[in-house]
């Protein structure tokens, strides 16, 4: 076991290290690794009887960290997406694949919804770090992605109990009274057993294991709690997963919610990293040789299928095409709680050998193209490609259709008119203000305090829903170029561009310029490497954070030691232009 653990751990630091020359993702190098030493390549682990342990392991500390980022709090706040995209991307995805396979493949039925089981899941391991380190996670394409994918994690807990029951229909019904009411009687006393444990005893335990100001004593509380809610579960019969995303979500409601996923996240992301070594070891590279015609034609049916399940629900819910496609692209793959249903469906004989090769070979592909699909995603989101394949006619009659179809389901799911344009009339020598984030609304704070005029664009649909009544709020994509004659593009004075991600901002300008290619623009961007690829956009002035809150810090540490306030003011001045200096004067002064 030591000996098979230094290969795997040995394998992914060198695969990592060559691919990082190449610039390609990490998660793709673990799963190269684990293909290399797997008992179907050089054989340097002969077996994997590991590799379920490891599965097991990682999805209790990946749902324990899920619920540690889940409160009741968040139910609230994300209540309609999750409804609206999360459980509807779960039902749709099911019913259809279920019934493809079923009528179109003549599987048992049991099986077929086994398989939709498979496919409904995305990995959230790799989206949300992909969102996060590229701090994208507050732009409407992430939050629309969060919301579907924390639902399909919740909706891995009924299917894990589900699979027992589709092993034997006639077992199903038999133990429908024998045994689900019982398990039913079961659950609910150990969520109420948990909760009074949550309330009382926990945090007596945390506010004592806190005093001792140990980290270490505080991490082994926490993984503690963590395991021993899934033991308490596993004792009853249910997934130790569910056990630890309860824990999870009853320690996010204290106090010590953020420090303990501060502790925790470092140990989950090491066995996520080892689980996808274990995934790559799965596969058979004779076998994925010997079908690789097959497996292609299987992984672009169901990816073309679950995305087009995708883009129809999030654009249904009033999102921008760009925007749909992008949540699509984010979210095709299959997630690492595809491969755990899969190991509990090889237990009861739901899925065969060859099968399980097939679904491996479509998951581990999923897997290693997401990292490459996501650079792509400027192109997915304002590529005129689109604009190209989709004529203008066709568009309309589309959001046509979307329209009367959202009238027809406002009926039973309540909803305002989000995606209506609420631009003002009249506007003149105003500011267009792009993004309604903090930095949005601290702008609009001091332009209605000093009685300038000006105008939103957001892209966020509640945003808009919310603060319509208030504000003069327009619900659009900036990139197009109706949304910026709406808001009287023409008769503006100064357009002030904060969204969130760079990706979104290039297209943006290019529309603002080619309507108005003197109009003064002012654009945030994170990153100074983001400056290169806009840097064909005068006359922009660009704000970048990572520089600016480095002047700031030079500026107080110099202030601390009591240098002239002109010499500091000079000396941060030229460091602004040697930072800007490759961009010459469009790059931001301020």
């Amino acid at each position: 076991m030591i000996g098979d653990s230094l290969i795997m751990l040995g394998a992914a630091i060198l695969v990592a290290i060559a691919f990082h020359s190449f610039k390609l993702p990490p998660i793709v190098a673990f799963i190269t690794a684990g293909i290399v030493i797997g008992p179907s390549a050089l054989g340097l682990i002969s077996t994997s009887p590991q590799v379920y342990n490891i599965t097991e392991i990682s999805a209790v500390l990946l749902m324990f960290t899920i619920g540690l980022e889940f409160s009741f709090k968040d139910l609230v706040r994300y209540g309609r997406p999750l409804m609206v995209l999360g459980l509807g991307q779960i039902l749709l995805t099911l019913v259809f694949f279920t019934a493809i396979l079923w009528f179109g493949f003549d599987f048992r039925p049991e099986k077929a919804i086994f398989f939709a089981f498979l496919i409904i899941p995305s990995s959230t391991a790799i989206v949300l770090k992909l969102l996060h380190d590229n701090r994208e996670f507050d732009t409407p394409y992430g939050r629309a992605s969060f919301s579907v994918l924390l639902m399909q994690d919740i909706a891995v807990i009924p299917m894990i109990l589900a699979i027992p029951f589709l092993v034997s229909r006639q077992a199903a019904a038999d133990s429908l009274v024998d045994s689900i009411f019982p398990l039913v009687l079961l659950i609910i006393l150990a969520l109420v057993l948990l909760f009074l444990i949550s309330r009382y005893a926990l945090p007596y335990l945390l506010r004592v294991v806190s005093r001792t100001q140990s980290r270490e004593v505080f991490f082994f509380t926490v993984l503690f709690i963590c395991v021993g809610s899934a033991a308490l579960m596993n004792r009853i019969g249910l997934s130790v997963s569910l056990g630890a995303f309860i824990a999870g979500m009853l320690l996010a409601g204290s106090h010590y919610g953020k420090q303990a996923t501060a502790e925790i996240l470092p140990l989950r992301d090491s066995f996520l990293s080892l689980f996808f070594v274990a995934v790559g070891m799965m596969l058979d590279v004779k076998f994925l040789f010997q079908h690789t015609g097959s497996i292609f034609l299987i992984g672009v049916c169901v990816f073309l299928i679950k995305s087009a399940i995708l883009f129809f629900l999030v654009w249904l819910a009033g999102n921008s095409s760009g925007i749909s496609r992008a949540v699509t692209g984010l979210l095709f793959q299959f997630g690492e709680f595809s491969f755990i249903l899969a190991e509990l469906g090889r237990k009861h004989s739901l899925i065969s050998d060859s099968e399980s090769q097939y679904f491996v070979a479509v998951g581990i592909t999923s897997l290693a193209l997401t990292p490459l699909v996501y650079k792509k995603l400027p192109f997915l989101l304002h590529g005129e490609f689109w604009d190209r394949v989709m004529p203008t006619a066709a568009s309309k009659l589309a959001s046509g259709f979307r329209n009367r179809l959202r009238k027809i389901l406002r009926r039973y799911v309540p909803d305002a008119d989000m995606s209506e344009l609420t631009g003002e009339k009249g506007l003149a020598e105003h500011v267009i203000i792009i993004g309604y984030g903090v930095a949005g609304q601290s702008l609009c704070r001091v332009l209605q305090h000093l009685k300038i005029p000006f105008q939103i664009i957001e892209l966020n649909a509640e945003t808009v829903r919310i603060n319509s009544p208030s504000l003069p709020i327009l619900f659009g994509d900036a990139a197009h170029p109706e949304i910026l004659k709406a808001a009287a593009i023409d008769r503006a004075r100064l357009i002030v561009a904060v969204t969130s991600g760079a990706s979104m901002l290039g297209p943006i300008l290019r529309s603002i310029h080619h309507l108005r290619p003197n109009i003064p623009v002012i654009a945030r961007t994170h990153y100074l490497t983001d400056l290169e690829r806009l840097r064909d956009h005068p006359p922009t002035h660009f704000v970048v954070s990572e520089s600016e809150t480095a002047l700031k810090v030079i500026d107080l540490t110099l202030q601390s030691f009591n240098v002239e306030a002109p010499l500091v003011g000079d000396l941060v001045t030229e460091l602004r232009k040697a930072l800007h200096g490759e961009l010459g004067p469009r790059s931001a002064k301020l």
